[in-house]
């Protein structure tokens, strides 16, 4: 007979206990199980369609209460939303829109976006609720602000026109620095709306490391809240899950990656302007193609010899040789996961690629494939593999490249150590010296996601 966990079953009580509940737990512990055995009668389960795709709610609905099936509906949050032909509306679909016993909303940070076609239409769904569980292992995944939406679904009460949460620039202007920001329009500098960092907040508070915050952060988690927010962290509670083992493996240039690298940077560092100008993180700027040819120099240019182009690809053949268990490799770009992928299949293993290219029929044959043992080697982008998905036929995980973003990289890490886990794992931070990756590293050991979003082109200049 299945039998959950201590800390488990104190979240399960939990959200039995709480009609808006949000869950919080740490990437790998076990969430769905919560929300599913908390819900009643007709459920709707709002996922991202990569975790669909994967299985995980089916998974884990035939796992916990198989004789509930026909109560459960699943829909992806970019299908929420009614269309018109081509055009997507704000408008829920009939098939959703309706009297639910229990809502889900499954990696909820996906709402941080309050003028998303999804988060708009789920709105009216969620006002008739009976239940409303929200889950999610990055409760803010980039700014604080960003929290607005699901504390609305939380205190709905509150939430009125004329509420404490009813306009969100009250709201805003409560907690936040909203200081209008200047840019420059044609020439011109112009005021627009900004909403920056926590009021109270200094320089010092800035510093301290992401799982650390400061008391004015924590001021705000509770103020916002309150009693119906539950979050466990991986370390205090899976006190017997296997060992995990970091190992950073540094993988020099080969001399031709060098050369495209250094021209690169040349001409990046004589374009920046002062250091006002911000750095856009997109593959528009000279830091991604940085970045890319810190892996290959074929990620950049497809003419070029992979083997011959790139430290990192020549070091992934050598790990991959004596493999004998299932292997995930993640990347950032997409270039990057095709070439993991060629590389395996030359050593004559089996390999499939999960990006944002990737069709979903496609993205959930691979994907049960590689839960199934199919597969010796998964690469994925970390945009797509990141989230929800159970890996644990994988013991161990290669960052060929690592996101900017620090909790993508986390999630990413969760996939293979988690519940569920027997074997040891081992994570390889492949690194290449001397470059914008190996600066970055030592960024992403200290700053949030918020901070690294507000980079200037000088910081960028040091980094390169």
């Amino acid at each position: 007979m299945l039998k959950l966990r201590p800390y488990q079953q104190a979240g399960l009580d939990f959200l039995r206990a709480n009609p808006r509940a949000f869950l919080a737990d740490e990437m790998g512990l076990g969430k769905s199980a919560q929300m599913i055995l908390s819900s009643e009668g007709s459920t709707l389960v709002v996922a991202p369609a990569m975790v669909l795709d994967g299985g995980t709610w089916r998974d884990e609905v035939a796992k916990w209460c198989p004789e509930r099936a026909d109560e459960i509906t699943t829909w992806a949050y970019t299908s929420v939303a009614r269309r018109e032909g081509r055009k997507v509306t704000t408008d829920p679909r009939p098939e959703i829109n309706k009297r639910w016993d229990t809502v889900i909303l499954d990696e909820a940070h996906y709402l941080k976006g309050r003028k998303t076609s999804w988060t708009r239409a789920l709105r009216p769904v969620l006002k008739k609720a009976g239940r409303v569980v929200i889950a999610t292992g990055t409760p803010i995944p980039n700014w604080s602000q960003e929290i607005f939406e699901p504390v609305q679904i939380l205190w709905p009460e509150k939430a009125r026109p004329g509420g404490e949460l009813g306009s969100y620039w009250r709201w805003a202007e409560r907690w936040f620095d909203t200081t209008p920001e200047v840019v420059y329009r044609q020439g011109k500098p112009t005021e627009v709306p900004h909403v920056g960092g926590l009021l109270a907040c200094t320089w010092e508070c800035e510093q301290r490391e992401p799982l650390d915050p400061c008391d004015h952060y924590k001021d705000f988690f509770a103020a916002n809240l309150g009693d119906r927010f539950l979050q466990r962290l991986r370390d205090d509670v899976l006190t017997d899950l296997p060992p995990l083992t970091i190992e950073t493996v540094y993988t020099p240039m080969t001399p031709g990656q060098r050369r495209m690298y250094q021209g690169i940077k040349k001409d990046f560092l004589a374009e920046l302007g002062d250091g006002r100008l911000k750095v856009a993180w997109n593959s528009a700027a000279k830091n991604v193609l940085l970045d890319k040819v810190a892996t290959g120099a074929n990620i950049l240019d497809p003419s070029e010899d992979a083997m011959k182009g790139s430290g990192k690809l020549q070091r992934l053949a050598y790990d991959l040789a004596d493999r004998t268990r299932p292997t995930l490799v993640v990347a950032h770009f997409q270039a990057s996961v095709e070439a993991a992928a060629e590389v395996a299949r030359g050593l004559g293993m089996s390999a499939e690629t999960i990006h944002g290219g990737t069709s979903r029929p496609e993205r959930r044959r691979i994907v049960e494939d590689f839960k199934a043992g199919k597969l010796d080697v998964l690469c994925g982008s970390l945009e797509t593999i990141a989230e929800g998905l159970t890996l644990t036929a994988a013991d161990m995980v290669i960052f060929l490249e690592t996101s900017f973003k620090p909790s993508r990289n986390q999630q990413a890490l969760r996939r293979i150590h988690r519940l569920g886990q027997e074997r040891a794992c081992v994570a390889l931070d492949y690194v290449t010296p001397d470059s914008l990756d190996e600066s970055k590293r030592e960024l992403l050991k200290a700053k949030t996601d918020q901070q690294i979003r507000v980079l200037t082109a000088a910081q960028m200049a040091a980094l390169a």
